[in-house]
């Protein structure tokens, strides 16, 4: 599973690594069909099945670059472009601006999936190692940005000599682990509908004036599906597409609920059970780190 991770084809879903999530069905069929086989005479069978193990291995990271890389995501196009631009010009600049992007990747990533407990302004090295205990990210993702932010420190303060070789390589590592931030997927959420009425009986005659719900348009992980969802809130600052953060208030229960569905106007049993959903605007995030901050 080490070469899978390696090859971007699987990451672990836990620090253990006991549970690991792979990037695509024909990689699961594979894994699956390669465990499931018969396990007699094992010692005997590894050398014939090493070689076409390997060497299917090689191929899937060779494929899943391709693929990778051809669904990059524009923004990060984008930011690689801009630092290799900023590069040729100032490589102090470049430095920087590259470690806002990884800042500010990081707190998106830990404040939509509440990874970051509802903390908003995460240091960036805590963040990657919260992601890094997380299994979200190699195990060497650390050590390597440490050696970036050793290097962008001396470039900045200009009271060291950095060489063309030091900046060079750490523009690289540090490109490198902000592929390996995009690379994780995580499920977004964004505010479809903030204040939808709920009723307390299947006939919605009854309101209970000290709740809404707020209906969510959910993106999976990878972006192949959306859904909407319904959830109990008392928060009544939601905006319209909003990203919000993925957070429970588990104190507050709330029982059987009904609403009007405001698409078709039908009426829907909207939860039967559910905690409150408190989820952060993350519009509302810190101020993002951008060029002209240290």
């Amino acid at each position: 599973m080490n070469g899978l991770w390696a090859a971007a084809l699987a990451r672990p879903l836990n620090a253990a690594q006991g549970t690991w999530e792979l990037s695509h069905d024909f990689v699961a069929r594979a894994v699956v069909r390669y465990l499931g086989r018969r396990r007699a005479n094992w010692p005997s069978r590894i050398l014939a099945f090493s070689a076409p193990v390997l060497l299917a291995l090689t191929a899937a990271a060779f494929l899943g670059t391709i693929a990778w890389n051809a669904s990059t995501p524009g923004e990060l196009d984008q930011i690689i472009r801009e630092v290799h631009a900023d590069a040729k010009q100032s490589p102090k600049v470049a430095l920087q601006n590259l470690s806002n992007a990884l800042e500010n990747k990081s707190r998106d990533i830990l404040a939509e999936t509440n990874w970051g407990q509802g903390k908003l302004d995460i240091p960036l090295d805590h963040a990657l190692e919260q992601l890094n205990n997380l299994g979200q990210l190699p195990p060497s993702t650390n050590s390597i940005f440490n050696q970036f932010s050793d290097v962008k420190r001396r470039a900045v303060s200009g009271a060291y000599l950095v060489s063309d070789n030091e900046i060079t390589a750490a523009l690289d590592s540090g490109i490198g682990i902000l592929k390996q931030l995009y690379a994780i997927q995580t499920e977004k959420n964004i505010v479809y509908n903030p204040a939808v009425a709920v009723y307390s009986d299947p006939n919605c005659k009854i309101e209970l004036t000290d709740l809404r719900a707020v209906i969510l348009e959910t993106t999976s992980p990878g972006g192949s599906s959306t859904s909407l969802r319904i959830f109990p809130t008392t928060r009544i600052d939601y905006k319209i597409g909003e990203i919000v953060s993925w957070e429970w208030n588990m104190n507050k229960i709330w029982g059987p609920a009904w609403y009007r569905d405001p698409v078709d106007h039908q009426i829907r049993q909207a939860w039967f059970q559910s905690a409150e959903f408190a989820g952060k605007r993350l519009s509302h995030l810190p101020e993002r780190a951008t060029a002209d901050q240290g």
